[in-house]
């Protein structure tokens, strides 16, 4: 598709339909419920919310898959939450909005976001939440790929080298959790742009993340602090 958006490795730019596209946006919550937007759904808010980053010209909005709300029971997932992710990425793509979202919450705002069916265990090193992870993401997969005239690029989570998880596991359970959840992430959307948000921790501790070690990832994207 003509629209569909590229990454040129030499200049470093996006491109959307072989022009150079510089995403410019916000990261997004509903303000009446936060993190629950999943699970309290407010549509008009939502969608007068998309209409106003139009109005200031914003293109880009990056927005956070909860877990939890997709998958509350380990093997067990909510289609209605799935349904409404359509119903998200279509509201963005009816206003000319490039979508942007995060697979796994991870850490944010002071908060790790996870499942309760997790007991303890560790996401990157539990060999069961592994296969969780890449099962969820194959699932995803279509529904992104469906999408991929709007969607910029998928981003495997927010700060995840937070998590105490990432320092408690090997570097290289770290890595072959990315390229694992990548390859199951590009399953049904083999061209999706796949990018590591992490924060400054990536270069200033080890937390398994290392530059230029993560499989999968077309480019790294740091927030700064």
């Amino acid at each position: 598709m003509s629209g569909e958006f590229t990454l040129d490795r030499a200049s470093g730019y996006f491109a959307r339909g072989g022009q150079r596209f510089i995403p410019v946006g916000v990261n997004y919550w509903p303000g009446s419920c936060g993190v629950e937007m999943w699970l309290d759904w407010p549509e008009d808010e939502m969608r007068g919310d998309l209409d106003l980053l139009t109005r200031l010209e914003l293109n880009t909005l990056r927005s956070f898959l909860r877990w939890q709300d997709f998958e509350p029971e380990c093997g067990r997932y909510n289609e209605v939450m799935f349904a409404r992710l359509e119903q998200f990425l279509g509201w963005c793509r009816e206003r000319g909005l490039c979508a942007h979202p995060s697979v796994f919450v991870g850490w944010m705002s002071g908060a790790a976001f996870r499942p309760e069916w997790f007991a303890g265990r560790n996401l990157f090193s539990d060999p069961a939440l592994v296969e969780r992870a890449e099962t969820f993401c194959r699932k995803l997969s279509p529904i992104f790929a469906r999408f991929s005239d709007c969607l910029l690029a998928v981003d495997l989570g927010n700060e995840l080298d937070c998590l105490e998880e990432s320092k408690q596991a090997s570097p290289a359970a770290v890595r072959d959790w990315c390229g694992r959840v990548a390859v199951a992430l590009r399953s049904q959307y083999p061209q999706a742009i796949l990018v590591s948000g992490c924060d400054h921790n990536q270069v200033i501790q080890d937390t398994g993340w290392r530059l230029g070690d993560m499989p999968g990832m077309d480019l790294y994207s740091m927030h700064g602090y």
